[in-house]
């Protein structure tokens, strides 16, 4: 069975169709207004055929959208319906606001995404003045976000990335991007991360010294230790090795990727331990 309009509601649709065609070639607010009114009736109509007071459901949806094809109303974007049908359930507050912006800003203001999103912040309570000195913080902080956020692009869009089965690259990239000082004390706090692994008593005397002693002096503190202890990274065979070669310990490095944490397994291998060992000693200390 087929809805039937009745004679009112029939002209309304027409109206509204016609409305739409014009709306292709021209658009105005008064054809969106006519559109959006047919698409009410229709609506209207559709509730009482189905006996519903809630336009949901699968039926409904089935139903309506078949009504929306035959009248070409379908060819609107769903959310473009959405906030038309906002602005016909508010037409009287929307028909006055457009009165109170003037004729220039009412004929830019066509299309029902436009006027129903002017309309909306129009109907916003407006903020008090701030102060003068609050406003200059304020503006400050939004340039400060602003900055923040351009860096914050910069790092995400150039997703710096180190290659670390190619070291040497990743080395010059970090140095590059970060700068020479900051590379430089990177490199230094990974020599005494790696000392501390493979030699953790050398790395308690450096780490233990007085509070008050200047970064730099610790960093050579570290430097001069870990070339003491001997502390060298190996690479064989496609593996890393971090070994102490005055204790004769070789442990292995796992887990080693840009996005996992390193970890180090003792090497138990003796026949491994020697050949790592030959190749340890013929390489200068960690420290750098």
């Amino acid at each position: 069975m087929t809805m039937q309009l009745d004679a009112q509601t029939q002209k309304i649709v027409d109206a509204g169709r016609d409305a739409l065609a014009r709306l292709k070639k021209q658009e105005t607010w008064q054809d969106w207004v006519a559109t959006g009114r047919a698409i009410e009736a229709g609506r209207a109509s559709m509730m009482r055929y189905l006996r519903t007071n809630a336009p949901v459901g699968r039926v409904w949806s089935a139903q309506f959208g078949e009504w929306l094809r035959c009248n070409g109303f379908d060819q609107i974007d769903k959310g473009v319906r959405s906030r038309l049908q906002s602005c016909i359930d508010n037409l009287p507050a929307v028909e006055e606001w457009r009165l109170s912006i003037g004729l220039t800003k009412a004929l830019e203001f066509q299309h029902p995404n436009t006027v129903w999103r002017k309309f909306e912040a129009a109907r916003k309570p407006k903020q008090a003045a701030e102060p003068k000195a609050e406003k200059v913080a304020q503006d400050n902080l939004s340039a400060t976000i602003e900055r923040l956020e351009a860096v914050a692009d910069r790092v995400e869009h150039e997703q710096l990335m180190l290659d670390l089965d190619n070291p040497e690259e990743a080395a010059r990239v970090f140095i590059d991007y970060y700068g020479d000082d900051a590379a430089k004390r990177f490199a230094d706090f990974v020599s005494f991360l790696l000392l501390e692994k493979v030699a953790p008593d050398i790395a308690r005397r450096v780490s233990g010294a007085e509070a008050d002693t200047a970064a730099v002096q610790k960093v050579q503190e570290v430097q001069k230790v870990a070339t003491e202890s001997g502390v060298v990274e190996v690479a064989h065979k496609g593996r890393r090795y971090v070994v102490d070669r005055a204790a004769g310990v070789v442990k292995v490095v796992m887990n080693a990727s840009p996005r996992r944490r390193e970890t180090l397994r003792t090497v138990t291998d003796q026949q491994r331990i020697k050949r790592i060992l030959k190749i340890a000693n013929a390489q200068p200390a960690l420290a750098v």
